[in-house]
């Protein structure tokens, strides 16, 4: 019914990806940060290809090929962008080294390094009867090359040198000078090949596909727990078919159609990069020179703790009060110290937690492995399937079991997505309570302070029983299908949040609908904001990444805006607000708005009935809306445009640092 305003996942997810590409761009953004943005694009470009085009690639090349077009299209200026970048680097005595333009002085100084560090660990490969071609491994870099014999017969060669850092910085005439360790490999392959003419050589790195069903696995009938089915599975992903070539030139026609063959892809699935072809250096880069060009940094913050909770009484602060978290602007120790807490705690029987994302190292791991160790039952619902964090996963199943947790795995259908810390405690009288956090976010100390998000924690005994219900079937491996006030989906998401739509629609003109989450395509929910929009409820839509609902079309979605917001750290809050003032309801938690989400995944949303927590959410929210640094705005098209700035600039990021730490009022 509703087609017409409906935009293409994937061209969305391209345009979200752009408008990372772009904040590479912007001279208000440090230089060194800008690099970053550019890592961030082509790191969500390899896993575009990896997901959502390997998830498609069986229908064949054909069927997708407005994607990859899209996806050259949104990086026809990446090259300019870097040139951009290292010209003001110059300027900061920073340069980066090109293996082909070099003075004798600095190529005898390069040779050097190539021969004792570089030399000894590559290996070539000459392709012919007896070599048969090798396998590219995922993103791995390789040089090709294409030989020529001493009788002049042609062939060609691969250049493996894989485990070598992607980059190494050397001071050379006042300046730090950065040599891109592939690009030094392709410009001494002569000395590979010593027994060859090498008359062509390119970089090249392959993208596969890494959507590799689970449940197949399952359904072979594998005599082995999950945690094995899972560890073949990985495996088997390594090897997938090929769906990109990204090369650093232009390659001959003999070359092309060499990699066409052996690699089984269509030219239209090379592209060539005038950049490196890894981008991952931006980060060691940034490490290596932070402490004397902080200039060219994102101002380092500190996240702060509350006054108010003071470490060994913060069950008895949540007996009277409720706390909301909010990241990267507020410290994660404050739920770390809550679980050593309930771990020494006489009163607490019980702590149980779903697990999805992990940091290495992780002190909330170690806080449950504690817990266990004090003789509390720490059950563990841990999601294996978390795409590109399975092996980490398997690895802290391991772990946590030998510490004497329980650990089970989410339904086999659906993936646990839920954010949910469930404290379970028995009086001296025998009555029992609960302590319940619930987030947007995961238990990671690394990204608490990287994306922004929402933890709240409650005594409040409706959401405990709820918490209680949830984790029963879970350990039953079944569904939650009855709750009091949380929204557990698959179950009990959707009904829920229509049903809020709908009141708000009911009031017309005085209805008012807010919510911020990464992405919306769920059909079902975009109708029932058109039509709350149709009856003139303001709708305002904070959506960071895939948004398949074009604003702004006449009598319908003309009440309806959409924002994304990119800046210092990632925007990943959920927030579901409905009406406004003290009366507003507001809910946080796991959930997007995909159909993943909405009806294969467990997901929690919280009610927040705390006054305070409530009036501190919509500030929150409106300073989104005053935002115009980080935020793009949709237009009816499905098109993106940089928000204006007004007289009164605001970037909600920066406000938020000054706010929790007392520098804005």
């Amino acid at each position: 019914m509703y087609e017409e305003l409906f935009a293409d996942r994937e061209t969305s997810l391209l345009e979200f990806h752009s408008r990372v590409l772009k904040q590479a761009e912007r001279s208000s953004v440090p230089l060194l940060e800008r690099l970053k943005f550019m890592s961030v694009f082509y790191s969500n470009i390899d896993e575009f290809f990896m997901v959502r085009v390997g998830k498609q690639c069986k229908k064949g090349y054909a069927r997708l090929k407005y994607i990859y077009d899209k996806a050259r299209e949104i990086s026809e200026n990446e090259k300019e962008i870097f040139e951009g970048i290292k010209n003001a680097l110059r300027a900061e005595n920073i340069e980066f080294t090109d293996p082909d333009s070099l003075s004798e002085n600095e190529e005898e100084l390069i040779s050097k390094y190539f021969r004792r560090n570089i030399m000894p660990v590559v290996s070539p490969i000459v392709i012919d009867v007896n070599h048969p071609f090798p396998f590219l491994r995922n993103n791995e870099i390789y040089v090709c090359c294409e030989l020529k014999t001493k009788r002049g017969n042609l062939k060609f060669g691969i250049i493996t040198f894989s485990g070598l850092s992607p980059h190494f910085i050397y001071e050379y005439d006042g300046k730090y000078k950065i040599c891109i360790t592939s690009e030094l490999v392709r410009h001494f392959s002569q000395q590979i090949f010593t027994r060859h003419s090498v008359s062509e050589s390119v970089l090249v790195r392959v993208t596969r596909n890494a959507d590799i069903e689970f449940d197949d696995f399952v359904l072979e009938g594998y005599d082995a727990d999950f945690r094995s089915i899972m560890t073949d599975a990985l495996k088997k992903r390594k090897r997938l078919q090929a769906v990109r070539l990204v090369m650093s030139d232009t390659p001959s026609d003999i070359m092309e159609a060499f990699l066409i063959k052996k690699l089984k892809i269509d030219k239209g699935q090379i592209f060539v990069r005038k950049t490196p072809l890894d981008f991952s250096f931006a980060y060691s880069l940034a490490a290596n020179l932070g402490a004397e060009k902080k200039h060219l940094l994102y101002n380092k913050y500190v996240p702060v703790k509350s006054p108010l909770i003071r470490k060994g009484h913060i069950m008895e602060y949540i007996d009277k009060s409720d706390i909301l978290l909010s990241f990267p602007y507020q410290s994660i120790q404050t739920f770390i110290e809550l679980l050593y807490e309930a771990g020494n705690d006489p009163d607490v029987i019980s702590i149980k937690i779903t697990l999805y994302r992990m940091a290495n190292h992780s002190r909330i791991v170690s806080a449950l492995a504690y817990a266990a160790e004090q003789g509390k039952e720490v059950i563990c619902v841990l999601e294996l399937r978390a795409r590109f964090d399975e092996e980490n996963n398997i690895n802290y199943a391991g772990i946590l079991e030998d510490s004497g947790c329980t650990v089970i795995y989410g339904p086999e259908e659906y993936k646990l997505h839920a954010k949910v810390c469930h404290i379970t405690r028995r009086s001296k009288t025998g009555e029992i309570s609960y302590i319940t956090q619930i987030g947007t976010g995961n238990y990671n100390e690394k990204t608490s302070e990287q994306y922004t998000d929402l933890s709240l924690i409650t005594a409040d005994e409706e959401i405990g029983l709820d918490a209680a219900e949830l984790f029963r079937t879970l350990c039953e491996g079944e569904l939650c299908e009855s709750s009091r006030s949380l929204w557990i989906g698959p179950k009990l998401y959707i009904s829920h949040l229509s049903e809020e739509i709908e009141k708000e629609r009911l009031k017309g003109e005085k209805g008012r609908i807010r919510i911020k989450a990464n992405a919306l395509n769920n059909t079902e929910v975009m109708g029932q904001l058109i039509n709350a929009s149709a009856a003139g409820v303001r709708t305002e839509l904070f959506i960071r990444g895939i948004c398949c609902l074009k604003p702004g079309i006449p009598k319908l979605t003309e009440n309806i805006t959409v924002k994304s917001a990119l800046g210092k750290y990632l925007e990943h809050s959920r927030i579901f607000c409905f009406g406004d003032g003290d009366s507003a309801r507001i809910y946080i938690g796991s959930g997007d708005l995909l159909n993943r989400n909405l009806l294969k995944r467990v997901e929690v949303l919280a009610p927040i009935n705390s006054p305070s927590i409530k009036s501190e959410i919509l500030h929150m929210l409106g300073i989104y809306e005053k935002d115009t640094v980080m935020s793009h705005r949709m237009l009816p098209d499905g098109s993106y445009s940089k928000e204006p700035y007004g007289k009164n600039e605001t970037d909600a990021q920066i406000y938020f640092e000054n706010y929790f730490t007392g520098k804005q009022k």
